[in-house]
Parts: structure tokens; C-alpha cells; sequence
């Protein structure tokens, strides 16, 4: 086992190094991965493949020795992907039609049309912290490759004279302004994209902030409290709204983790129902519970909006 070891880790090690960045949903994970199909080399994403695999594919124990079933996918996609008569680059758009997608798994049309390549992803590792799960990672559980190998196939695609011809055109990226909205009556400023929010206030304890924009919609929530509260009694009204929140919206939770505001401690949730995301954050500062909601599509989901509306949250005064 010692020498099987050793040559699994010296294969590794002979080949690419590949750089792998920290995906912040399922999304990015099968989107990067869509990418390394198109733009890497067979020996890349021979590496790629080796490092992104669930653990399932590696026998117990092992990061680097492969089951016959994980050795099993990575020739066939590496084969599929390269050594046919049409490369995946060829065949399938930078920015593909989507055929299917639910929370974890996106099927993608090739240029053909004709049949779906198939990727699929989940959450693996990670260690428990103040009873939070932490530090888990997107893997892939399944991909499955459709290659339009056949002649005729193969003849359409290339008888585009521009390739990109085939491919959905790029959205125009729409210029955003973002406003910082001061709320003296919640003790806390936040940005909103372009417009400001419709304000709703009821018994003057529950502040509403709601904006529907093309990015998505964004909605701060916030409950006067009338006292400072123990850290266990925050614990517990963040655990009952957010359960509200989730059993009445009927997503499906796909990752959660502990969020952190000047030490006060929340959470940092993300959502899906079919082609639906909402990123979801709650804490509680002072006197006053803070839920802030993104709501948007797969699509439109980036990682610059999350940071330029729950980055920009601030408690003040008060």
C-alpha cells in the first residue's frame, strides 16, 4: 500500500500544477470547471480533475489514489474532452445554454444542440466550530461529457465561418450606482444598486427596506429589540426567524456558515429552488436583529453584488 502511495503521489506531483480558487457557490464551482474543460490541456485537467473530485472517487483515506471508478472518470473525461474528433472547446459555448439546473447539477446544451454535458457538485469536509459547520469545500460528485462527434455534427459547427456565431451573445454589462441608504431609525447604512428601497415600518419595531432591481431583488429586514440581549438569547431569535424565513420562501438550504459583524455572531446562508438563489445573512447587534436578503437567478449571481450590498452594512450610533 506504502508503494502504491508513493507512485499515486508521484503521478500528482508530475503533473501541472493547477490553481484552484475558493468557490463561494455551486454555481462557481461547475462554471470554473465548465471553463478548465474548454482552456486547459488534457494534462491540466487531468490535475484539475485530480483535485476536485468528491472523496467518494479515492479510496478511504487517501487524497491521491484513486477507486477504479475515480481513475474511470477522469480517463473518460480527459478522452472526451480532447481526444475526439472535436474538442469540448469546440463544441460547447464559454457561456453555454443551460438546459437543466437545481441546486447543485447544471446540464449544458453543446453548439450541436444535441445532447447535454452534465456536471454536477456538493460540499464535502469541513469541521464543526461553535456548533457550526466550517470550512467545507465545493467537489465535484458527477460529470457526465456529451461530445457531438458525429460527421455531420461535427460539419455544422465548423461551417461557421465565426464560431461565436452559434454561441447565445454576451449580455452588456449593466453600469451600477450604489447608494448608501443611513437608517438612524435601525442604527445602520447599507448600499442599494441605483434606486433607493420602498420603506415600510410596522408598529415602529419592524423596519422594511425592499428594492427590486435587474440584478435581483434586495430586502433588509431589521426588529427593534427594546433591550441588549445575551449572546443565547441571540442565538435563539436568529435560529426562529431564520427558520420562518426558510420555511416560508420553501428553497432548499444548500451551505451554511457562521457570519461574524464585529464579533456578534450570525448566519450566512445560501438558498435555490430550480434556477433561484437567495444569499441570506442575520445577526444581531445591540438592541436591533438584522436579516439582509439578496435574491436573484444563477446566472446573475456574482460575487461583486454580494460584497457591494452586505459589505457595505453597518451598524452605527445607537
Amino acid at each position: 500500500m506504502r508503494e502504491e502511495k508513493q507512485r499515486a503521489e508521484a503521478a500528482l506531483a508530475s503533473l501541472p500544477v493547477v490553481t484552484i480558487p475558493e468557490f463561494n457557490s455551486d454555481v462557481e464551482a461547475i462554471m470554473y470547471t465548465h471553463k478548465m474543460l474548454r482552456e486547459s490541456t488534457p494534462e491540466k485537467l487531468e490535475s484539475y480533475l485530480m483535485r476536485m473530485l468528491a472523496p467518494g472517487y479515492f479510496l478511504e483515506g487517501s487524497s491521491v489514489m484513486l477507486t477504479q471508478r475515480g481513475a474511470d472518470i477522469i480517463n473518460r473525461t480527459v478522452r472526451l474532452a480532447h481526444k475526439l474528433n472535436i474538442t469540448y472547446r469546440e463544441a460547447y459555448c464559454a457561456d453555454p445554454v443551460v438546459a437543466h439546473s437545481q441546486p447543485g447539477m447544471m446540464e449544458f446544451y453543446s453548439k450541436a444542440t444535441k445532447g447535454k454535458t452534465r456536471i454536477a457538485v456538493g460540499k464535502f469536509g469541513g469541521t464543526y466550530k461553535e456548533g457550526v459547520l466550517v470550512g467545507q469545500q465545493w467537489k465535484i460528485k458527477d460529470i457526465s461529457l456529451f461530445i457531438p462527434n458525429k460527421a455531420n455534427e461535427i460539419a455544422y459547427i465548423r461551417s461557421f465561418s465565426d464560431p461565436n456565431k452559434l454561441c447565445p451573445k454576451a449580455k452588456t454589462e449593466v453600469s451600477i450606482t450604489w447608494n448608501t441608504l443611513n437608517m438612524p431609525d435601525i442604527n445602520m447604512r447599507i448600499a442599494f444598486p441605483d434606486q433607493q428601497p420602498k420603506k415600510t415600518v410596522v408598529k415602529n419595531k419592524q423596519f422594511s427596506y425592499l428594492l427590486n432591481h435587474a440584478t435581483g431583488t434586495y430586502m433588509v429586514t431589521a426588529w427593534k429589540l427594546g433591550k441588549t440581549v445575551s449572546a443565547g438569547d441571540a442565538a435563539k431569535m436568529i435560529d426562529n426567524v431564520t427558520n420562518n424565513f426558510v420555511k416560508n420562501i420553501k428553497y432548499n438550504v444548500t451551505s451554511k456558515s457562521l457570519y461574524r459583524y464585529k464579533g456578534n455572531r450570525g448566519k450566512d446562508l445560501t438558498m435555490q429552488s430550480g434556477n433561484n438563489v437567495i444569499r441570506y445573512k442575520i445577526v444581531v447587534v445591540g438592541e436591533v436583529l438584522y436579516q439582509l436578503v439578496h435574491s436573484t437567478t444563477k446566472q446573475a449571481l456574482k460575487k461583486e453584488l454580494e460584497e457591494k450590498f452586505f459589505g457595505s452594512f453597518a451598524v452605527i450610533g445607537g
